[in-house]
């Protein structure tokens, strides 16, 4: 069988877990092997996530001991604490993956996968703002850090992904009238009808 990967890029508050999400049930629904991609983390718990779902919390040590064995396909470091995908969270059928511009190009570039479709979130930057004090309930210093890092990790991503992709990029470009479900929904369906399309449905 097949292993194909769809990667899920954007910046911050653009949908991606919930275009995750939906796709995952999505498939589970027309009985298709579908199996989430979770990433491991150094960096602490937090009070609302969970072991396996969110991320696998790991110690330093088991990551640095992973990463010196080339267990990761993928790898980041951020404030001291480290990101990445293992080669082992891959399984024949659809892989869904929520991923940054340096994760995607490192993924694009695997032989693990038969077929990697890229898809692109996009959102103007007001109604990410709007989403994410809906998210978050208030302003915070760290999703207006988020923003900027957006900027420069994005900038020319678009363009680059266009020119790069051995499969054509799903690009979505979300209008302010969609609510997150909406967009998030109207994603599902390009992304399926996509899938459709290769004989992969």
């Amino acid at each position: 069988m097949d292993k194909v990967l769809i990667a899920i890029c954007g910046k911050s508050a653009t949908g991606k877990d919930t275009v995750a999400r939906q796709l995952l049930r999505a498939l589970v629904q027309k009985y298709l092997p579908v199996h989430f991609v979770v990433s491991d983390t150094t960096r602490m718990q937090r009070r609302n996530e969970k072991d396996g779902t969110d991320y696998h919390f790991v110690s330093k040590l088991t990551f640095l001991e992973k990463l010196s064995a080339g267990k990761y396909i993928e790898s980041t470091e951020f404030n001291n604490n480290f990101y990445g995908i293992s080669t082992d969270e891959f399984k024949d059928g659809f892989n869904i993956a929520v991923v940054d511009p340096n994760g995607i190009k490192h993924l694009m570039d695997s032989e693990l996968f038969n077929y990697t479709i890229p898809v692109f979130l996009e959102l103007n930057w007001p109604s990410r703002l709007k989403r994410a004090k809906e998210r978050e309930n208030q302003w915070s210093f760290e999703y207006i850090r988020r923003m900027f890092a957006d900027f420069k990790d994005f900038l020319g991503f678009k363009t680059w992904l266009k020119h790069n992709s051995k499969v054509a990029p799903i690009i979505i470009k979300q209008t302010n009238s969609n609510n997150g479900l909406e967009s998030s929904l109207l994603a599902v369906n390009e992304i399926l009808k996509r899938l459709n399309e290769m004989g992969k449905l």
